[in-house]
């Protein structure tokens, strides 16, 4: 095996691991991180192409341009596994509602497809779990507790006294109160 084609595998599990684990995390260096991982790819494929080009010239094999392809590939992979996250997150949202502390806070957004994204910040750092979700009148039932915080899979949406404003709350369990940002019920 070439060590272009092995530094190619090496570097396609790299960003497709990096990209699979944008799904359920962010954190602060994560431009930093792919800057570097797009020059690194840049490079590779550049001196790849190049030497591929080169090789093929002598040979007229198309499986010269292997470390290329390989390249190119995991590159469109992880492209889809990105543009996937992204388009999960623009969903259109139903009802967004926060929950804020000192050095982070709580976010829970159900989207109009039945089902939400519960978000877990400190400074710098974002962990993310998914589930769907049922709505009837104020109640909404979750298919599943999302990690660590909430305890319980029903919450309520209540409306203060002057109707101005709404928040959420578990129906039995912590004492969370989430304040509704947007609803469009």
């Amino acid at each position: 095996m070439k060590i272009r084609q092995l530094l190619a595998i090496i570097f396609g599990t790299t960003i497709i691991y990096r990209a699979y684990k944008e799904i359920y995390e962010s954190i602060f260096f994560e431009a930093f991180i792919w800057t570097l991982l797009i020059i690194i790819g840049a490079t590779l494929l550049s001196i790849s192409i190049f030497k591929d080009y080169k090789n093929y010239k002598q040979n007229k094999k198309l499986i010269n341009f292997s470390s290329s392809f390989s390249i190119v590939g995991f590159t469109l992979i992880t492209m889809a596994i990105l543009i996937k996250t992204e388009l999960n997150f623009d969903k259109p949202t139903l009802i967004d509602a926060y929950y804020a502390d000192d050095i982070g806070g709580l976010y829970i957004d159900f989207k109009t497809d039945g089902s939400y994204i519960f978000a877990s910040t400190a400074i710098g750092c974002s962990n993310y779990s998914y589930g769907t979700y049922k709505i009837s009148g104020n109640r909404i039932t979750l298919n599943k507790i999302p990690d660590g915080y909430i305890t319980s899979c029903h919450l309520e949406i209540i409306t203060n006294e002057n109707g101005k404003e709404s928040f959420m709350k578990e129906i039995s369990g912590s004492n969370f109160t989430f304040t509704v940002k947007e609803d469009n019920r």
